[in-house]
């Protein structure tokens, strides 16, 4: 049996280090980590522990080997794991702030920015807002607005804003055959969208200020209605029946609006009817 003396002895078995007291030349002990019995063999000049790679214990004759926290490699797993999580985790929130999304319709529509103020762009004249509650739109004025197509169908593309600010655009198909083209379009970019019920329709139009009352609700005007969120946008394909006065002049329109900019502007419009009964008394 081999045994390193010096400032400490190592375990022959397990390598386990011990630090030794004066007064133990010649004495055994039995190592904590095996069980292996150790003899400390008297030496003048022992040898110095290589490298000091192991961790020493501290051994008191009187009472036995007395162990110390030992660190080995298994302990650094979790620690460096988890300092390797919060690292990438750090790194990927930097990425969402300052990186632009994947996604385009993230950020707008086809150049025109979310927010972005249109009376400002010279590529875009604003419409006559239609009645008291119309919307404020606006047409682009460029080759994109003229010639303008969303895969095989042709369309017109309206800029909508709430207080000046782009938020949402409608995509009107110029035939019920252009309107069929777009709904392919529109499912293979964004997913087969869910087809809504007509309660599903009714409460939507109720929430977002558009019918004041349950009352007001007619079937007659939609034929189909899909509407799904998708990221910061929601996405809405409606279907006018042919014997409303709307589908006259388009089929259908494809709707695609930011959504917490849309909830404002739903808000806004709900406050100025309530304003507008009060003024009526």
């Amino acid at each position: 049996m081999s045994t390193d003396r010096g400032p400490g002895v190592i375990c022959p078995e397990c390598e386990t280090a011990y630090r030794l007291p004066e007064g133990a030349d010649g004495k055994k002990f039995k190592c904590k980590q095996c069980g292996h019995v150790i003899r400390v063999p008297a030496s003048e000049q022992p040898p110095e522990i290589e490298g000091q790679a192991q961790p020493l214990n501290v051994w008191d004759p009187a009472n036995g080997p007395k162990r110390i926290f030992r660190f080995r490699k298994w302990f650094w797993l979790p620690i460096g794991a988890g300092a390797a999580a919060a690292g990438f985790g750090i790194i990927a929130l930097v990425a969402y702030m300052v990186l632009p999304s994947s996604d385009p319709l993230a950020r707008g529509f086809r150049g025109v920015k979310w927010g972005e103020e249109l009376a400002k762009r010279k590529d875009m004249i604003a419409l006559p807002r239609e009645g008291k509650s119309g919307l404020h739109m606006y047409v682009r004025t460029d080759a994109d607005q003229l010639n303008a197509a969303i895969g095989e169908a042709k369309v017109v593309i309206g800029y909508h804003v709430h207080r000046g600010r782009f938020f949402r655009t409608s995509i009107y198909p110029e035939s019920a055959a252009d309107f069929l083209h777009l709904r392919r379009a529109a499912f293979m970019k964004f997913g087969e969208l869910t087809e809504r019920t007509p309660e599903e329709i009714k409460s939507m139009l109720m929430k977002r200020g558009v019918l004041e009352d349950e009352a007001q609700f007619g079937l007659s005007t939609f034929a189909t209605w899909y509407e799904d969120v998708r990221g910061p946008v929601t996405i809405r394909l409606v279907l006018f029946d042919l014997d409303s006065s709307i589908a006259k002049t388009y089929p259908g329109v494809l709707v695609i609006e930011h959504t917490d900019m849309a909830d404002d502007h739903h808000a806004s419009e709900r406050k100025a009817k309530r304003r507008d009964i009060l003024a009526d008394f």
